[in-house]
């Protein structure tokens, strides 16, 4: 007797694998696991921190084939960000023309991780008022 008929779990059939539709669903994993990798500056035993901040990245990220971010798409409305408020986004030194969408992440990344930062030395100063 098989694990799945001890546990009760029906088992579905699908259609074999498909090498055009699991393409691009493998590209967009493929482009985030390099931004992690770059987020991370050569620590890969980080990437666990860094991956939330990658996934909302990725979603607040203007994609070249549709011209819109994920985020957009689905809310109709940019987000706004704590970072859009301290700091102009694309006059940070770290963008820059012509970047590859992995670079962009990671940037992204490091931008969203900074935000525990922000937070602290926020709350220094408020003390210190």
């Amino acid at each position: 007797m098989g694990l799945t008929e001890q546990l009760h779990i029906p088992q579905v059939t699908i259609s074999p694998y498909n090498l055009q539709a699991n393409g691009v669903v493998e590209r967009g994993h493929f482009i985030l696991r390099e931004a992690i990798v770059k987020a991370c500056q050569g620590d890969l035993w980080l990437w666990s921190e860094y991956l939330a901040a990658a996934v909302f990245a990725d979603r607040i990220t203007v994609k070249r084939a549709t011209g819109f971010s994920p985020y957009y798409l689905l809310h109709g409305t940019h987000p706004l960000l704590p970072l859009d408020l301290m700091e102009t986004t694309f006059l940070v030194c770290s963008f820059h023309a012509h970047m590859t969408e992995e670079d962009l992440l990671a940037a992204r990344i490091r931008q969203l991780q900074k935000l525990p930062e922000d937070t602290l030395e926020a709350a220094e100063i408020l003390n210190k008022a």
